[in-house]
């Protein structure tokens, strides 16, 4: 099947996008290292008093194979306190939010305790980042938790994965089954469970974000393989309050591989998801993807930013003027390496500058905030050594397995620090955009031709099914029309409109 031109692939950046020219630009104003001698990751940045909080792993400090690892930065980076969570085997720390008392709640998975070969483990820190208390959740299998959400009554939800298999033996022929899930607990402030529901999936499954809506249910952004699907693709679910499925939508074509790695809700009840989308033909040409979609999961309309190289969003955050911040990694911008990529968009998708910035190396920003003076900290990794290949010979970057070094943290101006790009004297430069008021957001900036490449034709009915098979028009080189098999958005089991709860 040939694939859709989606609307836009934009020109790569080395340092400013040829698209940034006239724009107001951020610089750098420092930069930070964290790490030791092995391997150390980030996984999450938020705000803390009088500085910034930071979750990760590490394989350098702490008791086992790879330990959580914790630790806070003043307000120029520079490193405050450390801790090491964990015990002989490996434990890990994805998320954390700030609680009432001034601590944190962080989740995650352990394998140095519990029931299984891998915990749901929920670690409660005092403001200092001493732990208070810490429980496992789970069977003899597999659980993992993935992010955390804290409710203004003092409870928190967490989205985690659960993998429960069977062995079963017939006629001297053994089968092992696996049933795989999203697994959604609420607790109270001690980590007393209130409800926990299970939502299933074909195989394996990567919870990838996770958000609460305005109707006070929840958003799921995750990974896996559903029946009848050849590879794995991105979807959503939305439940409600208690974790009921209201709806499930699955997103991707044939042959692309597509990934949601971050979303972020707005106020008018309407999502932003990105990403990356790859050819499974080319799979290093793959670019950022950005998209909206509406309350009921229907995508209003994508696109691709980048150049062949593999590009990738990882993080976006709604910025002070009302537009959004997106960072990730360039491939892109050198043959062999890449680089931390920063851009920033209208809510209508519309590019307003990027940016790349890096040490030579290989290098990737998993999250990014802005500062109350509207500053901006971009957080990943980097990579210090490549893993020598198997007959003991030193890897080149091109094919070389690569393994991140150091956590590396950027800080780069704007308003009164920021600068403007020199333009030949004939041309004026641009003037910064004034913040958009959110009922303008739709209307500002023209939608471009063809931005879209889905265009509804109709709706026909399917003797066969008796379902309705939407018929749409893909635009691309020549016109063809495809027929989607099963409905983007299908009602879950569970679904209040389906089934009460008993």
């Amino acid at each position: 099947m040939k694939q859709p031109l989606l609307l836009l692939l934009l020109p790569l950046s080395l340092t400013l996008s040829a698209l940034s020219l006239g724009k107001v630009l951020p610089e750098l104003q420092w930069e930070q290292t964290y790490g030791g001698n092995k391997q150390e990751v980030i996984h999450k940045m938020i705000p803390a008093e009088n500085g910034y909080i930071f979750v990760g792993e590490t394989e350098s400090k702490g008791a086992g194979k790879s330990d959580a690892w914790l630790f806070k930065t003043d307000e120029e980076g520079e490193m405050l306190w450390e801790r090491t969570i964990g015990g002989d085997d490996t434990d890990i720390l994805k998320d954390i939010v700030s609680t009432g008392d001034g601590g944190y709640i962080l989740v995650g998975s352990t394998s140095s305790k519990g029931k299984g070969q891998s915990d749901l483990w929920v670690v409660k820190l005092d403001e200092e980042g001493i732990v208070e208390w810490n429980k496992t959740y789970g069977s003899k299998k597999t659980e993992k938790g993935h992010a955390i959400i804290r409710k203004k009554n003092g409870e928190f939800v967490i989205a985690g994965t659960k993998h429960l298999g069977s062995l079963e033996v017939t006629g001297g022929n053994t089968n092992f089954e696996m049933d795989h899930f999203i697994w959604l607990l609420k607790i109270d402030s001690l980590g007393g469970i209130q409800w926990d529901e299970r939502v299933h999936t074909d195989r394996m499954v990567v919870v990838t974000d996770f958000h609460e809506t305005l109707d006070n249910g929840y958003l799921i952004s995750a990974t896996s393989k559903f029946e009848g699907v050849k590879k794995e693709d991105p979807f959503l679910v939305k439940v409600d309050d208690e974790g009921l499925i209201l709806w499930k939508s699955w997103m991707g074509l044939e042959e692309v591989a597509d990934m949601i790695n971050t979303v972020l809700p707005l106020n008018d009840g309407t999502y932003m998801l990105a990403g990356t989308t790859m050819d499974l033909l080319d799979p290093i040409d793959g670019h950022g993807w950005l998209m909206r979609m509406d309350g009921r999961g229907h995508v209003l309309w994508e696109k691709r930013f980048g150049g062949k190289g593999g590009d990738e969003f990882y993080d976006m955050k709604l910025s002070k003027d009302g537009h959004i911040l997106l960072v990730g990694a360039m491939g892109s911008s050198s043959p062999e390496k890449g680089s931390m990529w920063l851009m920033k968009t209208d809510k209508n998708g519309e590019h307003q500058w990027e940016i790349t910035t890096g040490k030579g190396l290989y290098e990737k920003a998993y999250q990014v905030e802005e500062t109350s003076e509207g500053d901006i900290l971009v957080a990943g990794n980097e990579i210090t050594h490549l893993l020598p290949n198997s007959d003991g010979t030193t890897p080149n970057w091109e094919t070389g397995v690569k393994k991140y070094g150091d956590v590396r943290l950027v800080k780069l101006g704007s308003g009164t620090n920021l600068r403007k790009k020199e333009l030949p004297k004939e041309e004026k430069q641009e003037e910064p955009e004034p913040p958009l008021e959110e009922e303008d957001v739709e209307a500002a900036a023209p939608v471009m031709e063809l931005q879209n490449p889905y265009k509804e034709v109709g709706i026909v009915n399917n003797k066969e099914t008796e379902e309705e098979d939407i018929i749409i028009e893909v635009l691309g080189n020549e016109e063809e029309k495809l027929k989607l098999s099963e409905p983007l958005i299908e009602e879950g089991e569970d679904s209040p409109a389906n089934k009460e709860r008993e």
